[in-house]
């Protein structure tokens, strides 16, 4: 088991995605997603076009001064949940133009594909939008560099003046460099990670081993219902649930050397047993199908994510009121996309989430 600790922040065609690559005399299923998310370096069991994977193992500040009142890593602040954002990169999986189909996949490491977002204590998410192109550059930079940790910066936006958030998208004053203010930590001083109830509850970062509970939703849309693979072959397919014998499981438990254990369902233990399963609701092991109830046509990505958190909470019942809940990783998939489209996945980096179109999901 080989780890990366170097603070780097390099995703590429797998931070939550995993990847099916055909060859003429095997087929072979690669599921680089949650070890992307679990900092492992998959060399031995990739394809050569994949992407090597890097996790951090915390962050020390760079800089110097007392921590900023607005940016700061979790742990020693309070906000009101509305603007409580946690700062979290996203990256896609792409789809090489003129291609499709899941042997196509492949991620050019010369070209970024990052965008950044909100995410929030029930799980729902918001663009940054109004970004420009330094803010933008300097946020990645400060990621790749490991001055910053996608997933644990966090801001409060009842203090930045000038910021707001209207609906699905924040916006943030020109000049307001989030890099900058993040670098005003005590130097050396690694607060990453978080002790509270919230911090562990909230986002379930990134851990590097053990069991990693695992949930599929397949959203219907009025305007865009579900034509692709079935529950049963998509549980079969990232679970192993009917025979498959090559899936997103036994791939990551390969890779991990048995370290790293996905599994369908929720966490039992999860605030003290409040739900140990998903019988009556699940339509196949690990996997729920849920009616959206409006048109995809006129949503904004977030918007659709969003509808796909409320959903699915709605679903769970009523001992589940915000995303994560009682699971490491939840895998949204839909029919299609309508805009900005080019992409067969993407993923909340040191997150939980993830979205698919359709049967990138899972592949025959």
């Amino acid at each position: 088991l080989s780890t990366a600790r170097s603070n780097t922040f390099q995703s590429s065609n797998a931070v939550n995605a995993f990847i099916h690559r055909n060859y003429k005399t095997k087929t072979m299923k690669f599921a680089t997603a949650a070890a992307a998310v679990a900092g492992l370096t998959l060399n031995h069991c990739m394809a050569p076009t994949a992407a090597k994977i890097r996790g951090g193992s915390g962050l020390k500040f760079k800089g110097e001064g007392q921590p900023s009142p607005i940016v700061t890593e979790e742990g020693d602040y309070h906000a009101s949940p509305e603007d409580d954002c946690a700062v979290v990169a996203v990256d896609h999986l792409m789809i090489p133009p003129g291609h499709d189909g899941h042997r196509a996949l492949k991620y050019d490491e010369g070209e970024s594909h990052l965008e950044f977002a909100c995410q929030f204590p029930d799980g729902s998410v918001a663009e940054m939008s109004s970004l420009d192109a330094t803010q933008k550059t300097d946020l990645e930079a400060a990621m790749t560099n490991g001055v910053v940790t996608s997933g644990k910066l966090r801001i409060d936006l009842g203090k930045v003046a000038g910021a707001s958030k209207k609906g699905s998208s924040v916006g943030f004053p020109p000049g307001f460099d989030v890099a900058k203010s993040a670098r005003k930590g005590p130097q050396g001083k690694n607060r990453g990670g978080g002790s509270g109830k919230a911090s562990a509850d909230r986002r379930r970062l990134a851990q590097l081993v053990g069991n990693k509970y695992t949930l599929v939703v397949k959203g219907n849309f009025i305007d865009y219902p579900w034509t692709g693979t079935t529950a049963a072959q998509i549980s079969d397919d990232v679970f192993g649930t009917n025979g498959d014998k090559v899936n997103l499981k036994s791939q990551l438990e390969a890779c991990s050397y048995n370290k790293l254990i996905t599994v369908p369902g929720p966490d039992p233990s999860w605030n003290g047993g409040a739900l140990t399963n998903l019988n009556g609701i699940e339509e196949a092991p690990g996997v729920l199908e849920i009616d959206m109830g409006v048109n995809m046509a006129g949503m904004s990505e977030s918007a659709i994510y969003n509808m796909f958190v409320t959903k699915t909470v709605e679903a769970l019942g009523p001992d589940v009121t915000a995303l994560p809940g009682p699971f490491d990783h939840i895998l949204f998939s839909r029919e299609r996309c309508l805009i900005g489209c080019g992409w067969a996945a993407y993923a909340y980096v040191n997150s939980w989430g993830q979205m698919y179109q359709n049967d990138y999901i899972s592949s025959p």
